[in-house]
């Protein structure tokens, strides 16, 4: 990078390189850590952040005919959790409106905000998840990711989060049930 002029056409294009690296690596620790050789990186999280540097990263392996669009909350907290688990998250619930949406031209938008959540709403989400750990009453922030596809039908919608299932050919029914976990670990529905 060094040798390289801060105006060489290149030099986005290796400065990406680099941060994609850096990002296998992450996963690399992340894959040793469910293996039980690894550590959990547990640090600040910009949500905001990271979720630009994702659809960045993303946004070239999805249709050019998709329009990713931002709904971010100005002076949205950061919270303490797992970056790479936080972005692996991103990623599959961008990936997975991409592929709702299919070759169509149409829609992602990503919003941020902020909750607060009190004891009577906890109480009603509980009651449609399994988690079986009482959310604390507060503040929460969140991450949500809606497209202009075709939805889901009652009997896929019941069955999102099942490990293994999927409606693609080539999917392998793991993203949302694993982003699902990864929601749970960082105490959140």
């Amino acid at each position: 990078m060094n040798e390289l002029s801060p105006l060489e056409p290149v030099r986005r294009n290796v400065e990406e390189i680099g941060k994609g690296a850096k990002r296998a690596a992450e996963l690399a620790s992340q894959m040793l850590a469910y293996s039980g050789k690894g550590h959990f990186v547990i640090e600040a999280v910009d949500l905001n952040n990271f979720i630009t540097e994702i659809a960045n990263l993303v946004g070239v392996s999805i249709s050019n005919s998709i329009d990713l669009k931002y709904q971010f909350a100005i002076n949205l907290p950061t919270f303490v959790g797992d970056a790479t688990q936080v972005r692996q998250s991103i990623m599959y619930l961008i990936i997975n409106a991409s592929d709702a949406i299919g070759h169509e031209s149409g829609s992602i938008t990503l919003a941020t905000g902020a909750m607060y959540c009190d004891r009577e709403y906890l109480d009603e989400i509980s009651n449609t998840s399994d988690s079986g750990n009482p959310l604390n009453v507060g503040t929460y922030i969140y991450f949500e990711v809606t497209d202009s596809g075709s939805g889901m039908d009652a009997a896929t919608l019941d069955r999102i989060f099942d490990p293994f299932f999927t409606t693609k050919d080539n999917g392998r029914g793991l993203g949302i049930s694993a982003v699902l976990g990864i929601v749970r670990g960082h105490q959140g529905q």
